[in-house]
């Protein structure tokens, strides 16, 4: 009897191994942006990027989904709209950091010698690197492009009274 435990004990053990390896990897972070090259300015050193925004309806509140099943999700009323920012979203090549898909840095230089009027570079969300579960779904030469999270443009267009603030580059 003994002998036909270790096998028996061995096999079950192994096929939770494989059982936990099977669960596929979830994503940490968000995805990233899509955003398109407007134009590169080589001698400023800068690139200006079109970026739309969500636009959510001043007179839209949050409404809860309530499923059948009791499942429950929140929404807005309407469906939201995107606009793009008026002046786009002008970034110094050399203050970005920049990566391919494969997660290898790639220099300001080359990357600026990739950046034409038109093409579509992935931003992180939020300042960090982008998950390579979301990576592996694009092209090897696809740019990305992290900044600081503090200098990143606007995911949505919050509605608040009055205008919204300026502050400068760079200040905290």
């Amino acid at each position: 009897m003994c002998k036909l435990s270790v096998p028996l004990l061995a096999t079950v053990l192994l096929s939770q191994v494989v059982l936990v390896q099977d669960k596929p990897a979830v994503p940490k972070g968000p995805p990233p942006r899509f955003i398109t090259v407007m134009s590169v300015d080589q001698a400023k050193g800068e690139v200006v990027f079109d970026v739309s925004v969500v636009d959510i309806h001043v007179s839209d509140e949050l409404t809860v989904l309530v499923y059948p099943d009791g499942h429950r999700r929140q929404t807005v009323g309407t469906k939201p709209s995107y606009i793009h920012l008026g002046e786009g979203f002008k970034v110094s090549l050399k203050n970005a950091k920049w990566s391919g898909t494969d997660g290898k840095q790639i220099d300001a230089e080359a990357a600026a010698k990739r950046l034409k009027p038109g093409l579509i570079v992935l931003l992180s969300t939020d300042g960090t690197a982008v998950d390579r579960a979301y990576l592996r779904m694009f092209k090897e030469d696809t740019l990305v492009l992290l900044v600081a999270w503090e200098e990143l443009p606007l995911l949505y267009l919050p509605h608040v009274g009055g205008g919204i603030p300026g502050k400068k580059v760079g200040e905290r």
